[in-house]
């Protein structure tokens, strides 16, 4: 299941003395994008106009669930229904 990029809020506490390391969101971003777009299916989807404006967790939300379905020369893919 895809959630929604949104800024969230917790409280952790420490049980012992330690560090936290912090990442600012545009780095983060970086980090998946790099991560991601190695992807030959996300570089795909993102240069179809259709889908160029879309975040890259939805590209990549849209990429875990597309499917290929293989079809033979001359076969219907797709057929006017009229309702």
């Amino acid at each position: 299941m895809c959630r929604y990029t949104k800024p969230g809020q917790a409280t952790v506490l420490a049980v012992t003395d330690g560090s936290l390391w912090t990442l600012e969101r545009e780095a983060f971003r970086g980090v998946l994008l790099m991560r991601f777009s190695n992807r030959p299916s996300l570089k795909f989807l993102h240069s179809l106009e259709i889908l160029s404006k879309l975040s890259l967790s939805q590209l990549h939300c849209l990429a875990n669930a597309v499917t290929k379905v293989p079809f033979t020369d001359g076969e219907t893919i797709v057929e006017k229904v009229i309702i």
